[in-house]
């Protein structure tokens, strides 16, 4: 009887030890193929905000546009069809005209971008008042933001 029990503790001990191996490996790599599923990071969603950020200041203020800056506010990356979708807000100071006062444009909006930064799609949400009317164009900002980040998004 007591080297039945003292056979039965190893063994009960190696079982599992195998089961907990098999549990974690399961955990870590649920798409079968052997490679740990992606999750996404907020660096990797961050460079999307500021280079997306920069292009759309460039697309409407070519000339006048500066110190753009990006925020991710939020971040979401779906490992099936491996695309992010970003919160952001992109600021940079700028003038629609040459004439026209500098002001700080502010606009928010989603950036959904594939995992490679390929097929950008940018969904305005909101642009400010800067944008929307602060100088002789200002009526027509916030429509050529709109165009410009569709411009973008289309690879333009």
């Amino acid at each position: 009887m007591k080297s039945l029990f003292t056979f039965r503790i190893p063994t009960g001990i190696s079982a599992i030890s195998v089961l907990s191996l098999l549990l974690l490996f399961a955990c870590n790599f649920p798409n079968g193929s052997g490679e740990p599923v992606y999750q996404g990071s907020y660096q990797e969603a961050s460079a999307f905000s500021a280079q997306f950020a920069g292009l759309l200041m460039n697309q409407y203020y070519p000339n006048t546009g500066r110190e753009f800056r990006a925020r991710t506010n939020d971040w979401s990356y779906d490992p099936d069809t491996q695309r992010y979708t970003i919160d952001m807000t992109s600021t940079w100071m700028g003038r629609g005209c040459w004439i026209c006062d500098e002001c700080q444009v502010e606009a928010r909006g989603y950036l959904y971008v594939n995992r490679d930064g390929t097929n950008p799609q940018y969904q305005m949400e909101r642009v400010n008042d800067c944008a929307l009317g602060h100088d002789l164009q200002g009526l027509m900002i916030g429509t050529l933001i709109n165009v410009a980040a569709d411009e973008l998004s289309k690879g333009n």
